[in-house]
């Protein structure tokens, strides 16, 4: 049925990514959500089996992206190509969704959208991005 609706399966986890940062680990639930293929292109040309769907915690990225939104993360995407884009990126046992910058020298800035949240910067070898955040999604 889904193929004949032209639906693509994409994972969503179960994992929230904090807006500051939240603990990452890696016992999560995932749940296969069918979306519409061109719907989906509209935010990435990545194949589904790489994209994710998870939930934003807190209120670093304010008011780009809200407490509880669900973001789609394209794993694919995992080299800074671009700057200030939002990725999805983890730092020792931490995760959380962060405007990137690279600063020269191997340093990045990580940066929030609420301008009460400090900057921060890391060498990218304590960087992990996991993914370009290329979509957001909330209720109304």
């Amino acid at each position: 049925m889904a193929e004949q609706l032209d639906l693509v399966p994409v994972e969503e986890i179960t994992l929230e990514f904090g807006m500051g940062s939240t603990v990452l680990h890696d016992q999560h639930e995932t749940i296969r959500r069918y979306v519409p293929r061109d719907w989906m292109e509209h935010f990435t040309k990545s194949p589904a089996h790489l994209l994710r769907f998870a939930r934003g915690r807190g209120d670093s990225m304010y008011p780009t992206i809200l407490d509880g939104d669900l973001v789609l993360i394209d794993t694919g995407q995992t080299r800074m190509t671009v700057q200030d884009e939002i990725w999805a990126c983890g730092y020792g046992d931490l995760g959380g969704l962060n405007r990137l910058r690279s600063m020269g020298g191997g340093m990045v800035k990580v940066m929030s959208d609420n301008a009460q949240v400090t900057d921060e910067t890391f060498h990218m070898d304590e960087l992990r991005i996991i993914g370009r955040v290329c979509g957001n999604l909330r209720k109304m």
